[in-house]
């Protein structure tokens, strides 16, 4: 049995003992590792390795088979401009074959290591350790390493570094090579209305749900977002695949996006400013009107990246809720304003996100007549089809308080692209170009928002398809004794869950592959949101739903 240098020789046997780590990684923390990871250890990773002047790998080999490795590499910091000068060896990876462990090579390999650093003088040895290996970190321990987090360290004493050379500064441990903590209590920097804040939940995507469940995307039916299920038109694909300018920062003023806008819209593009979503656009709203504690009113249940950016922005949420039929308290707006003088942002969202209803047009115009500006988001109007229903968009050129909202991600599929717009009035607009981030709608958003606006015929013919499918969708869930579904003019369905647990229900059919909204908030919490997919995935949700009552599959419990 010998210890010696690596060679590329190697390679093979050493990758072959890094899948025993692989293993041992995801039988340990298997959410964290999946089977099917692997630590990126390619013959050209292990190359540099070899290449690196400041690095060492050693082997065991044992009739012609690597049975062990270790790596170490030597680290010197001499110009940091508050430490002292200090060197460490950090050990990267130590890996002994299954059926050589135990029987002394670990100890042999560390020696190896320690010999060196001697040789580099270095001050201390380091490596990280997972908190599940603790037969490793016995063994680290027994070799006088200490631990600091994951981290392990063992200083070099007197006659083993520097020092045995008359250097004579103390060996210490480094635990980075940053400036030391202040002593001050740094938490106390952090804004106390963003330590108090709730961080908004996001929607998990494909590939995260894929790994989570163990199932192949196509076997998940995802009705949680209200993405387009039909994804972007094909001119949207065939212009992406054509860009030539992606190394080139994009236009700050969207030109051609606006401009398209504006014909699609009948919107002057002058009073367009084009976002990275509708969300960038409600956050720089509240950035230019709000002071810290101005008020925003909010009407919930509704949109929860209102009270998120509301609290971001130092604002004061004031809520006043809705009715029980979701319509809103428009005399108890009113009464908000008399009371909160400091409001100054009033949010309604129409159709309505979590219940897709409508804001009368009498309603908005009695509420235009308060004195603060009033933000329309209208995500879901692409998907409303009651007789002479139309878009707000056009009443910013009539009232000078009034904001009015869309996203690309609900009409045109580009939920993954990050798109959006608003009409605004002059005096707003003027500073929110001020303001905005330069760059803020990078160029493939831009490009594939342009040529969906192109592409009409598609948009109208996707729209049709969902409106369909909401209305078969709202009648299959309302064939279910314990599921009352709400009329709705957006791409989704909001159910009342009866008898039984709204978010128990949630996680029954989670467990089946099918993914719906639960919102754990007032007025909501006994309900689930189900998006409007293709008809193949109502059929999979109703096929799910039917057979969970069937064997009784609920947990009861309280909400």
């Amino acid at each position: 049995m010998e210890i010696r240098p690596a060679t590329t020789a190697d390679f093979e046997d050493i990758q072959q003992l890094f899948k025993l780590v692989d293993r041992l990684h995801h039988e340990a923390l298997p959410s964290l590792f999946r089977p099917t990871d692997e630590i990126d250890r390619s013959p050209d990773f292990l190359a540099d390795w070899l290449a690196d002047e400041a690095g060492q790998l050693w082997v065991v080999e044992e009739n012609g088979r690597v049975v062990a490795f270790i790596y170490a590499k030597f680290y010197e910091q001499t110009t940091h401009p508050v430490l002292q000068p200090h060197s460490q060896v950090y050990i990267h990876d130590m890996v002994v074959a299954e059926d050589y462990q135990g029987s002394g090579l670990a100890q042999a390999l560390m020696d190896q290591v320690v010999d060196w650093a001697k040789k580099k003088e270095a001050d201390a040895l380091r490596l990280q350790v997972f908190e599940f290996n603790q037969r490793a970190q016995a063994f680290y321990a027994k070799q006088g390493f200490t631990t600091s987090s994951r981290r392990m360290s063992r200083p070099l004493g007197k006659s083993e570094g520097r020092e045995a050379r008359g250097e004579r500064r103390e060996a210490r441990e480094v635990d980075s090579l940053l400036p030391p903590r202040s002593s001050a209590p740094l938490p106390d920097l952090v804004r106390p209305e963003i330590v108090a804040m709730k961080p908004y939940t996001p929607i998990v995507p494909f590939e995260v749900l894929s790994a989570q469940l163990g199932r192949r995307p196509e076997e998940i039916v995802k009705l949680d977002a209200n993405e387009n299920p039909y994804g972007p038109s094909p001119k949207v694909q065939e212009t992406l695949a054509r860009a030539n300018y992606l190394h080139i920062y994009p236009d700050p003023e969207a030109n051609e996006l606006r401009e398209a806008i504006s014909a699609y819209t009948g919107v002057p593009k002058a009073n367009l400013l084009a976002g990275m979503g509708a969300d960038e656009l409600i956050d720089l709203v509240l950035r230019v009107v709000l002071s810290p504690g101005d008020g925003v009113i909010d009407c919930p249940p509704s949109f929860g990246m209102y009270p998120f950016s509301t609290a971001v922005n130092a604002g004061q949420y004031i809520p006043v809720p809705r009715h029980d039929d979701f319509s809103l308290d428009v005399a108890g707006i009113e009464q908000a304003v008399s009371n909160h003088p400091q409001a100054k942002v009033l949010f309604l969202c129409t159709p309505n996100n979590p219940d897709g209803s409508l804001i009368r047009d009498g309603d908005l115009r009695r509420l235009l007549a308060l004195p603060l500006l009033v933000v329309v988001d209208e995500a879901y109007a692409d998907f409303v089809r009651l007789p002479g229903y139309e878009s707000h968009l056009a009443w910013v050129q009539t009232y000078e308080n009034l904001v009015v909202l869309r996203t690309f991600s609900k009409l045109a599929g580009l939920a993954g692209l990050r798109v959006g717009y608003g009409a605004f009035p002059q005096w707003l607009l003027s500073h929110m170009w001020k303001i905005k981030q330069p760059y803020n709608v990078n160029v493939a958003a831009s490009m594939a928002a342009v040529a969906s606006l192109q592409d009409k015929m598609w948009l109208a013919e996707k729209t049709a398809l969902i409106v369909q499918e909401r209305e078969r969708l709202q009648k299959a869930l309302g064939t279910f004794d314990f599921l009352w579904p709400f009329p709705s003019h957006a791409n989704f369905v909001l159910c009342r869950v009866l008898g039984r647990s709204a978010r128990q229900l949630k996680l029954a059919l989670e467990q089946e592959g099918v993914f719906v909204r639960y919102f754990d908030k007032p007025g909501v919490d006994d309900c689930i949101r189900v998006s409007v997919g293709r008809p193949s995935d109502t059929d999979a949700l109703v096929k799910t739903l039917s057979v969970m009552s069937l064997r009784d599959h609920f947990v009861y419990g309280n909400r």
